[in-house]
């Protein structure tokens, strides 16, 4: 269709980040805040089922096109279905989508501060924790109450390199975080990207503690 998606790290070897991320190809929970209309990456870096999107913009920011307009576009252009769309309340948008033979949902709360607005559908815990776009969010209240409480021991980060801070690493028990080797994806030889280097890491298993 010659349509550009915006998907700057999807130069990187999807096999090879799908083998640290998700290597079993798991049912998992992402939480990516601040990602404006960014669904492509995610889905196509994680495989994650469930995708939970906080952002302080209205999807209406664009009067041209609108983010969920964007998001469902890019969808469709790299295969993927809509079952079903719809608002959910003020602010709240959800959509339900076929995506490689696998259902999967996507909620999206608009005009909500990261920092003091917590989606309830994080409560039972989330296993990716996705940064590529707005943030970092560095806040440490934030840090602790909801990536040292609801995100799972043993779950993934993944984004841009200053997503955390080194202390905010060390606190969180993230393995990986002090070898470049397995911390970073560097793009290959001629191509030009804002993500030119990729982070990620694991939150260390409560046994290991």
């Amino acid at each position: 269709t010659g349509k550009t998606l915006w998907s700057p790290l999807l130069h990187f070897d999807q096999s090879i980040i799908l083998s640290k991320v998700n290597p079993r190809r798991d049912h998992l929970v992402l939480y990516y805040p601040g990602p404006g209309h960014d669904l492509t990456n995610p889905l196509l870096l994680t495989d994650a089922s469930t995708f939970v999107f906080v952002d302080r913009t209205s999807w209406h920011y664009d009067p041209k096109d609108t983010i969920w307009e964007k998001i469902t576009s890019d969808l469709i252009a790299i295969g993927g279905t809509i079952v079903k769309d719809e608002e959910v309340g003020e602010n709240k948008k959800e959509m339900t989508f076929m995506f490689q033979e696998r259902e999967r949902h996507l909620i999206y709360y608009f005009h909500k501060n990261v920092y003091e607005f917590t989606a309830p559908e994080l409560q039972d815990g989330f296993d990716i924790y996705f940064n590529i776009g707005s943030g970092p969010f560095t806040e440490q209240a934030y840090v602790d109450e909801v990536l040292g409480k609801l995100w799972r021991s043993g779950g993934t980060a993944i984004g841009q390199p200053n997503m955390l801070t080194p202390s905010q690493i060390h606190e969180l028990q993230l393995k990986g975080a002090s070898s470049r080797e397995h911390l970073w994806e560097e793009p290959p030889r001629g191509v030009t990207s804002t993500y030119g280097s990729l982070m990620i890491a694991t939150k260390a298993n409560k046994l290991e503690n």
